[in-house]
């Protein structure tokens, strides 16, 4: 409805490219003493922020009336806020402001059930973990948001529904939305 000229998107957390295949390359190897210095929070972060840059590098809409986003953007504050100081994660992280990012929530029971259930590679997730990261999301958004993401308007969206209405309910999310932005 509104058309490519004025409506951009963006998707942060790509790994096809060269830096993404790097990091999951290194997250692969087994653990010892120079995997578990990756695993430390602050490099960590900065391997994904390196992703994200070139992830964004790659995105030719920056340049739109309206930026969307999924909510990779949200995921090191969501991980990190308060653990690694903001100013670092701010100076790492590609400087992109969207004016929306779409968040589909569900709750971490949910989440490890649809991750047990996933084709392929399963990625070592827990419970304990994918509350830390779901509170880490719910603090981000609703209560700490960081300064470089205040004037983004975060759509969130009940995950816990088929992909069908999940599909129809960010469709007419992002409608009402865009209805008010341009």
């Amino acid at each position: 409805k509104y058309g490519d000229e004025r409506v951009g998107l963006c998707y942060l957390n790509s790994l096809d490219h060269l830096t993404g295949k790097i990091v999951r390359r290194l997250y692969g190897l087994p653990k010892n003493k120079f995997t578990n210095v990756l695993r430390n929070r602050i490099v960590q972060e900065t391997l994904f922020a390196l992703c994200a840059k070139s992830s964004l590098q790659r995105t030719p809409d920056l340049d739109r009336e309206i930026l969307l986003s999924d909510r990779s953007l949200l995921t090191p504050y969501a991980h990190h806020y308060g653990r690694i100081p903001e100013w670092y994660l701010r100076f790492i992280e590609p400087d992109f402001r969207p004016d929306i990012a779409v968040y589909i929530d569900i709750p971490p029971e949910v989440g490890l059930e649809r991750v047990e259930h996933r084709d392929g590679p399963q990625p070592k997730e827990t419970l304990d973990h994918l509350k830390l990261l779901h509170d880490g999301y719910e603090r981000v958004m609703l209560t700490v948001r960081p300064r470089i993401l205040r004037k983004t308007k975060v759509l969130r969206i009940d995950g816990t529904q088929t992909l069908e209405r999940v599909s129809e309910n960010v469709s007419e999310a992002l409608t009402r939305e865009l209805e008010v932005l341009l």
